[in-house]
């Protein structure tokens, strides 16, 4: 997904006043760390152990829900939780 920064002032220009620091915070974060970030993620140790029983079958459940049309678009969990238009 492509987002222009015309985009991100639109959008930081709706955030509510009291989650403006931690969204400075993070912004920051990004920009002094986003090389360290990149670093630590290409060089995630591989997961080989293997899934629980409880894991597969709710990775199953996941799949019928989503087959079943049982999801939420990020717009509408956006809308729940009064974030963003």
């Amino acid at each position: 997904m492509h987002a222009s920064k015309k985009e991100l002032h639109q959008l930081v220009d709706q955030l509510p006043e009291n989650i403006i620091f931690t969204v400075k915070q993070f912004i920051r974060f990004m920009l002094l760390e986003q090389k360290n970030v990149d670093f630590y993620l290409q060089h995630l140790p591989y997961d080989d152990e293997p899934l629980t029983e409880e894991e597969i079958e709710a990775i199953k459940q996941s799949e019928d829900d989503i087959k079943n049309g049982k999801v939420y678009s990020l717009k509408d969990v956006a809308k729940e939780f009064n974030f963003g238009s």
